[in-house]
């Protein structure tokens, strides 16, 4: 009887281990170089090398000139989650998520220097600073381009974005923004001129949208349950569809690299793409990691992952995927 209870217990114990195991198939196209451990990663963003995470309590600000050891130097205190950052020119945009986007002077990166903040009139999730304007995504409040010139004391200069109250991310290029907007999809929008942003047009197939980019010709955007959506983006001001993939999983983010599209699909992992020359998506790539994987992004060769267990982790494609 003792044995057969044993027995049980060890089929138990088994099958309580290998739901936690990922298997090999699951982790193929990539491997895991380095991480850092800095709590619950939501955003990550690298500038030169410099990466930084955002999690519960802001910003941590890590050095990744050496991928394979990635050391942590300081930290942007929020004392709150923070849901987007930014990071160029000796300053870093960290975006709390009820006290606003922060902006840090970085350029001694072990001892930040808040200079001013942004009041975007609800939870940011998403910025880029560009020629001395904040273009910001907010939950709540919709889209909104500030004068950031003079960091200590930023200025909004644009008209109310009367098209969508909610947008969860943007990317940009030139003239141009796209708007993540999950209610309607992704919206183009002219900002040439900062104080009055322009809607041009909203992309088809693309509601539920939460996340974009751009490199090149090619405009990529997550739309939760729906997937990924991939756009021809040649004419930047009218991309046309030209591909998708989507299986159920919840597709959150998107970085690109001419190589590759690297998406971040929160319990799924990462997945990794190439879109080939008749605009095809093939798979070449998937790292799960074990927990939720936020966002995604590509530089010089790496891809930076923000982790709900480990914080960052730091991937590189394996050369038969190159």
């Amino acid at each position: 009887m003792k044995r057969v209870t044993c027995v049980v217990m060890l089929i138990v114990l088994l099958a309580g281990l290998s739901s936690c195991l990922i298997s090999s198939d699951e982790r193929y196209g990539l491997e895991r170089v380095g991480s850092a451990r800095v709590g619950i990663g939501y955003r990550v963003c690298v500038d030169g090398d410099l990466a930084y995470v955002t999690h519960n309590e802001g910003a941590s600000i890590i050095d990744v000139s050496d991928p394979k050891n990635p050391i942590e130097l300081a930290l942007i205190e929020t004392s709150e989650a923070s849901f987007g950052v930014f990071a160029a020119d000796g300053f870093a945009y960290v975006q709390a998520a009820i006290s606003g986007t922060q902006i840090v002077d970085v350029s001694n990166p072990e001892h930040p220097i808040t200079f001013g903040s942004i009041h975007s009139g609800g939870t940011p999730t998403g910025i880029i600073v560009d020629a001395g304007y904040a273009y910001i995504a907010d939950r709540r409040g919709g889209f909104h381009v500030i004068d950031a010139s003079d960091p200590a004391h930023p200025i909004k200069v644009s008209a109310p974005y009367r098209y969508a109250s909610r947008v969860e991310g943007l990317a940009k290029l030139g003239d141009i923004v796209y708007l993540a907007c999950p209610e309607s999809g992704i919206h183009v929008v002219d900002v040439s001129d900062p104080a009055v942003p322009r809607h041009l047009l909203t992309l088809p197939m693309t509601s539920g949208a939460i996340g974009v980019a751009i490199e090149v010709n090619v405009l990529a955007a997550t739309c939760h349950s729906r997937g990924l959506r991939v756009f021809d983006a040649a004419n930047p001001r009218e991309p046309h569809y030209v591909a998708q993939f989507t299986d159920g999983h919840e597709a959150l983010d998107v970085s690109m690299t001419s190589n590759y599209i690297a998406v971040a699909y929160n319990m799924d992992g990462l997945r990794l793409f190439r879109l080939n020359e008749r605009f095809e998506l093939i798979e070449v790539g998937q790292y799960k990691t074990g927990s939720a994987t936020h966002d995604v992004f590509c530089s010089a060769g790496y891809i930076y992952l923000a982790d709900g267990k480990a914080g960052l982790l730091v991937l590189k494609a394996l050369e038969e995927t190159t």
